[in-house]
């Protein structure tokens, strides 16, 4: 499939973090990131996103397919040219502020959808289609709603929509053709298992009131993080191998909580993972989603008022 611009990739990663975007609107996606393709006049080939490490960047398209991807879906609007237009467009927006401070546009956390001096990923393609048509096109169509009644997780990111647009909303859009789709088989089991963990972990905010406390040492660890934002984009570079970048604007709590979700899931999905490969090894099959949520549940029961870093209130 030859790939041209304007085309939408939806795609999802391996990290717990893309479980949380994921599952955090009120309908079932397995997709964590969207980003547009810019295909240049010498037909080199770009992607434009907001990622939140780094905000909005242009990079090239092969770095982006090579990025611990799981499922990537391929759309493509029905209109070719208004499609190359939104990605020229949002190409020549977003490519001068790379490399300056000043003139970054930073990720945008709070998810919401009106106002364009930050920008998160979705919002990212939508500020493309409605440049290019001059504001008839208003992605989406069906806008994802944010229902958690427990709000402190989502007040702990920076969260402050109701509603938005999801990265999986880009599959109702009926003026895009679902062109193609990849899968890593090997990690599509895995990802699933994420997901589980996931929408347990959320569920049981609501109904039982768990909410993430810090200790001293994610307090630590949170401090380090955010003071890291300040540093060279080539130091953060450098400490990627062992700390994930973390963006100027993104707050301390927010890196506390990032890394409270992640140890506090991780544990619980290394175990899902391991009953799933006894049951493969023994019956040739996976967990049925069933046994995973009554795993879940066993899990919660025997754990009691502290899972992880969640605590019942």
């Amino acid at each position: 499939i030859n790939f041209r611009s304007g085309d939408v990739l939806l795609v999802r990663g391996e990290r717990h973090n893309s479980a949380a975007i994921a599952r955090i609107g009120d309908v079932d996606s397995q997709f964590s990131h969207v980003c547009i393709v810019y295909v240049d006049d010498e037909g080199a080939h770009f992607v434009v996103e907001s990622l939140i490490e780094d905000g909005a960047v242009v990079g090239p398209l092969p770095k982006a397919l090579d990025h611990d991807l799981v499922r990537a879906v391929l759309y493509r609007h029905k209109d070719a040219i208004l499609a190359a237009r939104a990605a020229k467009l949002i190409h020549d927006y977003v490519a001068p502020t790379q490399g300056s401070i000043t003139k970054r546009i930073l990720y945008d956390f709070s998810m919401r959808l009106d106002e364009d001096k930050r920008l998160f990923c979705s919002k990212l393609v939508r500020l493309a289609y409605d440049m290019a048509s001059e504001g008839k096109t208003k992605l989406p169509r069906y806008l994802t709603r944010i229902g958690m009644q427990n709000r402190d997780f989502l007040r702990r990111i920076g969260v402050k929509a109701q509603e938005t647009f999801a990265p999986g909303d880009i599959d109702m859009e009926r003026e895009f053709d679902l062109v193609c789709e990849w899968q890593d088989y090997a990690k599509t089991g895995n990802v699933r298992l994420q997901d589980f963990t996931c929408d347990k972990l959320f569920e049981w905010m609501d109904a039982y009131g768990y909410r993430f406390e810090e200790t001293f040492l994610i307090r630590v660890v949170s401090f380090f993080g955010r003071a890291s934002a300040f540093f060279s984009d080539r130091a953060k570079e450098i400490l990627s191998s062992v700390a994930p970048k973390v963006p100027i604007n993104m707050k301390r709590r927010t890196v506390a909580t990032v890394a409270m979700l992640h140890r506090t899931a991780d544990p619980i999905y290394r175990e899902l993972l391991a009953a799933q490969e006894e049951v493969l090894a023994a019956k040739g099959r996976p967990l049925h989603g069933l046994e995973v949520a009554e795993m879940l549940e066993q899990i919660r029961r025997r754990e009691g008022n502290r899972i992880g870093y969640l605590v019942a209130k």
